[in-house]
């Protein structure tokens, strides 16, 4: 009789440990594209992303890679209690660019979405 109560009430204590880890473990980010239009070449782009922890729990964020060495990437915060935000400003330098250029960066967190991609992107006009 134990063992069938146990196995009757399994997938009912692992539905809510699952979804207590879902709710518990969630970053917001509003918008992680930026374009930035037409620019001549040799201009330094800047964008500042905002990052909000809307869980129950801390997260813990870390820049993972670039796409390429034109492009900088900087967290002002590496660990987010409940409710904190943190900026993730973006720079790309556009020297030696022409045409369309897209740059990314991408963090990793202790999320559940464990990778999150912030791209820029627009046209580098060659400079007269």
């Amino acid at each position: 009789m134990k063992k069938l109560l146990f196995f009757c009430l399994l997938p009912v204590m692992m539905c809510g440990q699952t979804n207590d880890k879902k709710s518990a473990m969630e970053l917001e980010v509003k918008n992680r594209k930026y374009n930035f239009g037409d620019v001549k070449q040799d201009t330094l782009i800047s964008k500042t992303f905002i990052l909000k922890n809307v869980s129950k729990r801390d997260i813990k964020l870390n820049i993972s890679s670039t796409s390429c060495i034109c492009t900088e990437a900087k967290l002002n915060k590496n660990s987010l209690a409940p409710n904190e935000e943190a900026q993730l400003i973006m720079k790309f330098n556009t020297e030696g660019k022409i045409g369309e250029s897209k740059v990314y960066t991408i963090i990793d967190s202790n999320t559940e979405q464990q990778f999150y991609r912030f791209l820029i992107f627009g046209n580098v006009i060659k400079k007269e």
